[in-house]
């Protein structure tokens, strides 16, 4: 981890850890800072502590990549607190940044089976490729957690937060349907295969489902880039479509 000036003069190097080490967000003199326990690796060391992965569930011998959070003091070269989340490996962490409160929020990607947001919090993940929020204090408490436990092969590309603290995120899914909540969207079979269809799925403050959107259309393909929120309460999405027709309210593309 390298610390520079303005006016891009090293002022230090830190090694926090024998893992790999991702992205990072900082507030003042911490960092908070995304460490990988690589493949195949039993454990790293962060600071002077030993945190251990977990076997693969049907191979004792094979180790997944696993997503360790850490607090940093940049000023006494400290680690503050660290965190393992999921379980059984196979995470990537996409996003990770302060609100405006200074809690830690990550977004992110599991394959795990078994997953934890903390020591207490524990999802069943049925999905190969599910996202993940969650949200932390900055002493380390965890504050929310969003994971949907279906099966519906999402892969999610962004988030945004409204003035209210609800989330927004985009993705794409691939299969028959997808089921979140009380809320059920059905994906068309065209030309032998389904198709991946783009949904944005509201959570309020508190991580509770809210409602789901998906495009509309005979087009073979629709997948979105990026969210994000206006100030006169609207969302402007983007992202792309190939082979057929997208649909918004009555307007075909």
């Amino acid at each position: 981890l390298v610390v520079l000036d303005e006016n891009m003069n090293l002022e230090k190097v830190v090694i926090p850890s024998t893992g790999e080490l991702g992205h990072v967000a900082a507030d003042g003199d911490f960092a908070y800072l995304e460490v990988r326990i690589p493949k195949k690796s039993a454990f790293i060391l962060i600071g002077s502590d030993t945190v251990f992965n977990q076997p693969y569930i049907n191979l004792p011998t094979y180790f997944d990549e696993t997503v360790v959070l850490c607090k940093y003091n940049l000023i006494t070269d400290e680690v503050v607190w660290w965190k393992r989340i999921g379980e059984r490996g196979d995470e990537e962490l996409e996003e990770m940044d302060l609100d405006p409160d200074k809690n830690l929020v990550i977004r992110g990607i599991t394959s795990s089976i078994d997953f934890y947001f903390d020591d207490s919090t524990y999802v069943v993940n049925t999905s190969p490729h599910n996202p993940f929020i969650g949200k932390y204090s900055p002493d380390g408490k965890w504050l929310l957690g969003i994971l949907n436990p279906n099966e519906v092969n999402e892969y999610v590309s962004d988030m945004t937060v409204d003035p209210e603290g609800n989330f927004y995120i985009a993705s794409e899914y691939y299969g028959p349907a997808y089921a979140i909540g009380d809320t059920v969207l059905f994906n068309e079979f065209i030309d032998g295969q389904y198709q991946y269809k783009g949904v944005v799925v509201k959570y309020d403050a508190v991580g509770n489902f809210v409602w789901a959107h998906q495009s509309q259309g005979n087009c073979q393909q629709t997948s979105l880039f990026s969210i994000a929120w206006m100030k006169n309460q609207q969302l402007v999405i983007s992202g792309y479509f190939i082979e057929g027709d997208l649909q918004f309210g009555e307007q075909v593309y």
